[in-house]
């Protein structure tokens, strides 16, 4: 319960632009290729349904998780049936591969009704088109804006 507290503070607070799991003093990437993500405890606390919009493949978005926030899976999942076993809630778990990711088909429900309201975009691409339009209004220096203009 601690755990989802914080997960639940974690993305309404700071993993809220499309970059669940980044932690730049740690050194870690997070996983930009979320539209939406959302933890809710079920049945009383026994149990956690994870839902989530992504762009690309299953596969890819697999790979994604255990590339770069295996650590924050493994810390909300680590009691889950089924779930790989773990140590100290964040080595193992989602870093054996296969059964990860044999543990997230097993358990995947997936959608029969998609909305989008930015319809053909990636999360990458709406971020970018943000700072976009964030620059129009900005007084920028030359080294920044050559920055932005890069994004185009």
């Amino acid at each position: 319960q601690v755990v989802l507290r914080l997960a639940g503070v974690a993305t309404r607070h700071v993993y809220n632009k499309g970059d669940l799991g980044t932690v730049k003093p740690l050194g870690f990437d997070g996983v930009n290729t979320i539209h939406f993500a959302r933890w809710i405890s079920i049945d009383g606390g026994r149990r956690v349904l994870f839902m989530s919009n992504y762009d690309g493949s299953l596969e890819s978005y697999m790979d994604d998780f255990i590339n770069k926030v295996a650590w924050g899976l493994n810390a909300v999942f680590t009691h889950g049936r089924s779930y790989p076993p773990t140590r100290w809630l964040v080595i193992g778990g989602a870093k054996d591969e296969q059964a990860f990711k044999e543990f997230l088909r097993t358990h995947q429900v997936p959608t029969g009704v998609w909305y989008s309201a930015i319809e053909n975009l990636t999360t990458v691409n709406v971020a970018n088109n943000a700072a976009i339009r964030a620059g129009l209004s900005q007084k920028l220096d030359p080294q920044q804006l050559t920055k932005w203009l890069r994004r185009f």
